[in-house]
């Protein structure tokens, strides 16, 4: 069999993105800020996390140079709340070409968000009402 490459054609070609190419994701959960960083393949020991205080956020490096990545967290800024250095807070597992950060919730940000969640309840029971459900 002949191999052969196709021009591309803008008319009935569309262009989508590598899926070796890392994507970054945000999955938090009730008591973590979480994000996933998926197709990367590098072993646990290349990534490096940090906190750059100055500028308020979480700082992802490899060791290899292949990746790097800021990553803000607007929930602490709109509470005025700054990053932290204590042990625990802020960790990371390596699974399946997945790299997982955590960084640990302080518990004004959890009272906050049970606060909205009731908040949108009684908004949503609300507008049922008005509704006639």
């Amino acid at each position: 069999s002949s191999f052969f490459l196709q021009a591309f054609d803008p008319r009935k070609d569309m262009i989508s993105s590598s899926s070796k190419n890392p994507e970054f994701l945000n999955q938090d959960t009730p008591t973590h800020f979480q994000w996933r960083v998926r197709n990367i393949p590098y072993e646990k020991s290349v990534y490096m996390l940090s906190i750059d205080h100055k500028r308020q956020q979480i700082v992802l490096r490899t060791s290899n140079k292949k990746y790097f990545k800021r990553i803000n967290v607007p929930s602490l800024t709109s509470l005025g709340l700054k990053l932290t250095d204590d042990p625990g807070v802020l960790t990371y597992t390596h699974s399946s070409n997945t790299l997982i950060i955590q960084y640990k919730k302080p518990a004004k940000v959890v009272e906050a968000e049970v606060e909205y969640a009731k908040k949108r309840a009684a908004e949503a029971e609300k507008q049922k009402s008005k509704l006639g459900f």
